[in-house]
């Protein structure tokens, strides 16, 4: 009997010994989906990481290189707190020193908050400021600093030749030019596409032995002067692992055309621009303007994507979530259904004034994870901005739903097999893999160990007495 006991002690102290371990993977599992925006991205040299800060009605983003270097592009606003999210955002990084700082054009909603990043100790090594000329009303003796420089530190055309109605007088621009200028051990380069030392960004890391190399390139702006500030915004394309991710800040209509048509009519002069053949196909794109009806034409989203996989690109919205500070109704209605009728997916909509601060990690391998701050609907996300001049309105969905999961590589290996059970999958990381196989050898020991138990009881039951009947 005491043998019996000790045996069915021990066998539920296994039986509570392995659902423990259960539990405790399954909460592992499930917590492996959920790494914060802050994590610190993976120290192997390997993982590409994308910020897109949610600054109200403004721009930011930060991109962490595998090889340790860093980017900022714009930097917020000077109100309605939006550059102190950017300066909180990058503490939370801690990050005091910037390899590049792109200022895509000169509105204060990309670049006032410049002064309060870089007031302090923070600087950047590398610089690239808009092409447009900055000038003074009531100041004629004012200059840009870049008009007594030459090569990539000047303007590439005559500045007597612009007009005094293209240039920007604002003193935000002003300031924002005084500041870059005067950091310590800084270069600051005029953005132009066509200067091959300053137009391309390439670096390379050793991942087990092999090589992988991250690009970042410049296609725009194509003109000397436009009669809308936000067209001197370049049309900027940064590659890592097989993946592309599209930023082009404010650009409007007039900048994309000449894109356009600069990649329709593209030469081998014109080699970079080869790239945008069928085969290119943006994952993550950066809606122009804040997802105004002005930008990112059908046209432009056409080249920037391969129709076959369109439903898998990420669509990414920075707007503001609070009235009236969205005067301008962003993302439009127009944008929306555009996005709908080219066959993106709704689910891959991502907006900072629903989802808050937006993360991308890129693998060498292709694996791309996208972690938000907050979850959104999907007719959250197919709802548009709205103003006194623009009300309210909700696209519908395509139901284009991705074939690809979040995480997933972008190997052919990992393509959809339609078996649900076998793509989640393969749609897992390697570490939820790992936990998730071992769940299941865990679970299935314990159904084996439960059903044992049962036949035993089963047949100590069934059994015959063996007890000899007294006599009388």
């Amino acid at each position: 009997m005491r043998t019996e006991k000790t045996i069915k002690k021990s066998i539920a102290t296994a039986f509570a010994v392995m659902l423990s371990i259960v539990i405790a993977l399954a909460a592992a599992f499930a917590f492996s989906f959920a790494s914060p925006i802050y994590e610190p991205k993976a120290a192997d040299g390997n993982v590409l990481t994308l910020h897109f800060i949610d600054c109200g009605q403004a721009d930011a983003c930060i991109i962490e290189f595998p090889d340790g270097k860093n980017m900022l592009i714009d930097a917020g606003d000077n109100g309605d707190d939006s550059c102190g999210k950017v300066v909180g955002y990058i503490e939370n990084l801690g990050i005091t020193e910037f390899d590049y700082f792109i200022m895509t054009h000169a509105d204060e909603d990309h670049i006032g908050g410049v002064d309060e990043v870089f007031g302090g100790t923070r600087t950047a090594k590398k610089i690239y400021r808009p092409s447009q000329i900055a000038d003074h009303k009531s100041d004629e003796t004012y200059k840009d600093p870049a008009e007594d420089k030459s090569g990539k530190y000047g303007f590439s055309f005559d500045v007597s030749s612009v007009a005094v109605n293209k240039r920007k007088t604002t003193a935000t621009y002003r300031n924002a030019l005084s500041v870059v200028y005067g950091l310590e051990n800084s270069e600051v380069y005029v953005t132009d596409p066509a200067n091959d030392e300053i137009n391309h960004i390439e670096n390379s890391v050793t991942v087990n032995g092999a090589s992988a190399t991250y690009t970042f390139d410049f296609y725009s702006p194509l003109g000397v002067s436009y009669s809308d500030d936000n067209d001197y915004s370049p049309i900027m394309v940064l590659s890592y692992g097989g993946r592309n991710v599209v930023l082009s800040g404010d650009a409007e209509k007039e900048n994309e055309k000449e894109f356009v048509a600069k990649v329709n009519s593209a030469t081998d002069a014109d080699s970079r621009y080869d790239r945008f053949d069928d085969k290119f196909h943006g994952d993550i794109i950066k809606m122009g303007h804040h997802g105004s009806s002005t930008s990112s034409s059908e046209a432009y989203l056409d080249i920037m994507t391969d129709p076959s996989r369109i439903n898998n690109t990420y669509t990414v919205f920075s707007c503001n979530d609070e009235i009236p500070s969205n005067r301008y109704a962003h993302p439009h209605h127009e944008t929306l259904q555009r996005v709908m009728d080219m066959g993106f997916s709704a689910e891959r909509i991502v907006r900072t004034d629903l989802n808050g601060n937006l993360r991308f990690d890129i693998r060498s391998t292709g694996e791309m994870t996208f972690t938000a701050e907050r979850e959104s609907t999907v007719t959250a996300a197919l709802t548009s901005g709205s103003s006194s001049t623009r009300p309210e309105k909700v696209i519908a969905d395509n139901s284009a739903d991705p074939t690809e999961p979040n995480g997933s590589p972008i190997t052919s290996d990992n393509e959809p097999t339609g078996n649900p059970v076998i793509d989640f999958f393969l749609g897992l990381t390697v570490p939820q893999r790992v936990i998730a196989v071992v769940i299941v050898v865990v679970v299935v020991a314990l159904i084996v160990t439960a059903v044992v138990i049962c036949i035993r009881h089963s047949r100590k039951t069934n059994r015959p007495s063996k007890r000899k009947r007294r006599r009388r």
